[in-house]
């Protein structure tokens, strides 16, 4: 369940749950301004906005190599991966995204980078790409 603390989501099972996602999805649309202060506080739709198109675009990319058969572009992946973990810390430490939001996304892209190589890894990037986009909302909605 979603409150004003974000962490207590399981993002493992967010990613590996069609249901648990959907959930998530439902409750992150439905807060109010109070309960997502502690998420949001500090962070600025334009440093998510910059970590947002980089992370859907290495993401979309996923998705692409992942439906191969045999998909060969892995490490393309985990470079994009790596590359969007030092983005978010660089906007961090610029105190333009908050310390909560940024240790929420740094987990997404730990347990995308952990589970690349996994037969199912192609839903864990397409879930991860709806809890993103999700999150866009919020971030649209009551950032500063």
């Amino acid at each position: 369940m979603i409150n004003s603390q974000f962490s207590t989501i399981n993002i493992r099972e967010v990613l590996s749950d069609d249901k648990e996602l959907s959930k998530v999805v439902r409750q992150l649309l439905d807060l109010k301004k109070d309960s997502a202060e502690n998420l949001l506080r500090r962070t600025t739709s334009t440093a998510y906005r910059r970590i947002y198109e980089h992370l859907t675009s290495v993401l979309d990319r996923a998705t692409v190599i992942l439906s191969k058969p045999e998909p060969n572009d892995i490490s393309e992946i985990i470079i994009g991966l790596s590359k969007g973990l030092i983005l978010i810390e660089y906007q961090f430490e610029r105190n333009e995204i908050n310390q909560a939001l940024s240790i929420e996304l740094k987990k997404i892209l730990t347990n995308l980078l952990d589970s690349v190589e996994e037969t199912n890894a192609i839903k864990k990037f397409e879930r991860a790409r709806t809890l993103l986009d999700a999150l866009t909302v919020l971030v649209y909605k009551y950032a500063r």
